[in-house]
């Protein structure tokens, strides 16, 4: 009898343990589907998501693709000028060296220039007759230089800065400039085949010296970009460096800076250092953001980068300066039909183009100052400059006094730079020439000292941005 009890017991014991076995592989079971589910999750966010292993391998390959497209491009485009003894294109030099690629891609007329398509991908590249290189859509910015949709050659790759579009009918030949609807800036050009002996973009003083030997005949010994003092610019030493490293290293690699298309100029009139700071602005029709000291100026500069994390934005550094004038030299044919011509309208005697005291012409914009930039006058028609004669003007007031879209860069009011003087009590430089002085002594490439306090109605600024 107690025998059969047990023997109950024990089965009982072995059903329930079996039972709980069952349970708790269940349980397991279930749990392992939830952890394999969710894995499954991470794992398929990971390969398509936004941000995912496929997606960013998609846009890599395109990018490559991209490119690689962008090299053939340029490559033929480069051997159709060498065929045309460097003057233009023609349609059957470009097909005939993209043949040689074998890209795979078919040019054709489009206006004074060309379009050629990869069948491959179906991208499309414009081409103007002058070599300059664009894709026609989809350009994303992305990539060295980001470049976007601007025109680039083998010699400068203009970048496109977040927010910016390029303004309608400019491109290399007439000043190519960018807008982000407020400001607005120019590609100055400096070709890489400059450097001799600067082989990477860190390699700072070979840079600086090739580019001042590229600007041999504008530059100055008693006048460098080197740190003075906080004062001097509103910068620490290791700003100053930094900030030039930085400058020498984008214009080394990218062929080029953007300079401010005018002026710096605000919507209030100032008429005393007292003034307040007002939003500065690099935009037709404003007043000379003038009344302000050389570190106010370089302060005033870093307001108008899109993107500090990316970009520097500041006074243009002396070399940058030269660097401008040589890129007037080279391309601005309104100012001579030669370099020599243009050289001398630049570095010799600039009336012809810039608001000096000599200098006489018409405006049909904007406004005028007869009394130092104290109240201004809205031109009313027409109003005429005469000659030995003072007249200070808003910003962008004439198309007489620009060149390669660039505005005021001769004349109307000097403008400070970051280069040091040398000159221990006037250590500020500043470049440009005035509406108060004559053009033949004081052109474009004229360069004069002043003190770490000095600033009135007849200084105001340009800003570089790299």
């Amino acid at each position: 009898m107690n025998d059969s009890k047990n023997q109950t017991k024990i089965e009982k014991r072995k059903m329930s343990k079996i039972k709980l076995d069952k349970g708790i592989t269940l349980i397991a079971l279930v749990i392992t589907i939830i952890v394999l589910l969710i894995l499954a999750g991470v794992t398929i966010a990971t390969l398509t998501g936004q941000n995912g292993i496929l997606t960013n391998a998609t846009k890599s390959k395109e990018a490559n693709e991209k490119g690689n497209e962008l090299d053939l491009v340029k490559l033929a485009t480069s051997a159709s000028l060498i065929d045309g003894q460097g003057q233009t294109i023609t349609l059957s030099d470009l097909q005939n060296n993209l043949n040689k690629q074998n890209s795979n891609a078919t040019a054709r007329q489009d206006g004074e220039g060309f379009i050629v398509k990869f069948n491959d991908s179906g991208r499309e590249y414009k081409v103007d007759k002058y070599g300059n290189v664009q894709e026609t859509a989809g350009g994303n910015g992305e990539g060295s230089g980001e470049t976007g949709s601007l025109p680039s050659t083998l010699d400068t790759n203009p970048f496109l800065p977040e927010g910016f579009t390029q303004k309608e009918g400019t491109n290399l030949d007439n000043g190519l400039t960018i807008t982000d609807g407020t400001n607005s800036f120019v590609w100055v050009e400096v070709p890489k085949n400059i450097y001799t002996t600067a082989t990477s973009e860190t390699d700072y003083a070979k840079i600086e010296a090739d580019m001042k030997t590229y600007t041999t005949d504008y530059k100055s010994s008693a006048y460098k970009d080197e740190y003075y003092s906080d004062a001097t610019t509103g910068l620490t030493e290791e700003e100053y460096n930094s900030l030039k490293q930085a400058m020498l290293t984008s214009v080394y690699k990218n062929g080029g800076f953007w300079i401010s298309q005018y002026e710096i100029g605000t919507e209030t009139l100032r008429t005393n250092e007292a003034d307040p700071l007002t939003t500065p602005k690099s935009q037709e029709g404003l007043y000379p953001y003038n009344w302000v000291t050389c570190s106010q100026a370089q302060q005033l500069a870093e307001q108008m980068n899109p993107n500090s994390s990316k970009y520097k934005s500041s006074l243009l550094f002396g070399v940058q300066w030269d660097l401008t004038c040589k890129f007037l030299e080279t391309k601005a044919s309104n100012l001579g039909a030669t370099s020599e011509e243009r050289k001398n309208a630049i570095k010799n005697n600039s009336t012809t183009w810039g608001n000096y005291y000599n200098a006489t012409f018409d405006i049909t914009k904007g406004k005028y100052s007869t009394n130092y930039g104290d109240a201004y006058t809205d031109v009313n028609g027409s109003y005429t400059k005469q000659i030995d004669s003072s007249v200070l003007l808003t910003t962008g007031a004439t198309e007489r006094n620009r060149a390669m879209n660039i505005y005021d860069f001769a004349g109307n009011e000097w403008e400070w730079t970051l280069e040091y003087t040398n000159y221990t009590s006037y250590p500020c430089s500043y470049r440009g020439g005035n509406y108060y002085r004559n053009g033949s002594n004081c052109p474009a490439s004229s360069r004069d000292y002043g003190s770490t306090t000095g600033g009135d109605g007849t200084f105001s600024s340009r800003v570089a941005l790299y």
